[in-house]
């Protein structure tokens, strides 16, 4: 049977009947991972990996790629720097949440009629609603010799913790986010990472961005491979813990999982509920950290699992259509019989 029929088949059998057979999945597996990978049908899928029970139970590259290549994560660079925030702030470097912007830049004067930056906190770029007014690539700002100051100079468009419509989500405030850490603990945030996130997590392979000021570029600007991404996410599976090590802050963790919505298999919730917008509600309790393109980090309580995906789309609705699908099969609900085609893959 031709794969993109079987791939179909497998879709329609699992949105329709819930399931598909334990003894049909291995080909409806090997249909669904041809037609992710496949460039002519708009879906290359160039790395897909599985964690389950305390195992990597699915491992697979194609087009090119293999274990050791590094991967733009694109707004994943978000999630990461956000917890790094929260480890600064177990530390001392920031004093919480709360702690106001001009603690972090008292030389930016604040210009008549701009008093309310001055109610700006460190939450605020956490959840960008800082109200700032500007989101253009071209803008001066980076170019400017101290681009955090120059950014929290910048006019309000609001005040911090309105949102207009969606026109809150700007690239400054996430970049302004990262230059105050980089204040706070003296070094860039990817500095700060190989100290307290990347070193412990055996992260060493990495390529982080920098902005003319050094500044780590965090809107987008991490890579790392798709084993080092699947690192990352285990410590939101286990609340924040590494290898018997505790890494994030298990509160910060928690807080950080957005309020569980109802959501389809075709769809994610992007709820301002949680610190960050650093993952995005998923089905059930599980939440996902996206990136353009189709960057995924998918973790999933109930069933002890977390999911990596990179690559690309050009379809997005007919990209899900094969992709849950696909991992129905491979992610084993508790209870239940794996598929046959699942295997157990050396990581450390």
């Amino acid at each position: 049977m031709h794969l993109h029929i079987m791939a179909w088949i497998s879709s329609i059998l699992v949105f329709f009947v819930g399931i598909v057979p334990v003894g049909l999945q291995p080909r409806f597996v090997a249909a669904n991972l041809a037609m992710l990978a496949n460039p002519v049908a708009g879906f290359e899928t160039n790395a897909l990996l599985i964690w389950q029970d305390d195992e990597l139970v699915h491992e697979t590259y194609f087009n090119g790629f293999d274990i050791n290549t590094l991967h733009p994560v694109h707004a994943i660079t978000r999630t990461v720097l956000k917890a790094l925030v929260g480890i600064a702030i177990a530390q001392g470097y920031i004093e919480g949440v709360d702690q106001h912007v001009t603690d972090f830049y008292p030389e930016v004067e604040i210009a008549p009629g701009q008093e309310s930056k001055r109610d700006m906190t460190v939450a605020h770029l956490l959840t960008m609603t800082s109200g700032l007014d500007a989101h253009q690539s071209d803008h001066p700002v980076w170019s400017a010799p101290d681009i955090g100051a120059a950014i929290f100079a910048l006019p309000q468009e609001a005040a911090p913790g309105e949102l207009v419509r969606f026109r809150s989500y700007r690239s400054v405030t996430i970049e302004l986010l990262s230059a105050l850490l980089a204040r706070a603990v003296g070094r860039s945030a990817h500095a700060y990472a190989n100290d307290v996130l990347f070193g412990p997590l055996g992260i060493t392979d990495v390529h982080w961005e920098a902005l003319a000021d050094g500044t780590s570029r965090s809107t987008i600007g991490l890579y790392l491979t798709p084993r080092d991404m699947l690192r990352f996410g285990l410590l939101y599976l286990n609340d924040g813990v590494f290898a018997g090590q505790q890494i994030i802050p298990e509160a910060w963790v928690v807080a950080s999982r957005p309020v569980p919505r109802t959501c389809s298999g075709l769809r994610t919730y992007w709820g301002r509920d949680s610190y960050a917008n650093a993952f995005a509600a998923h089905e059930g309790t599980s939440f996902v950290a996206r990136g353009a393109g189709g960057q995924f980090i998918i973790i999933d309580p109930d069933n002890n699992a977390v999911t990596v995906r990179t690559g690309t789309y050009a379809n997005e609705l007919g990209f899900f259509q094969f992709f849950f699908p696909l991992l129905r099969m491979l992610i084993a609900p508790r209870g239940s019989s794996p598929c046959p085609c699942r295997q157990a893959f050396a990581f450390e």
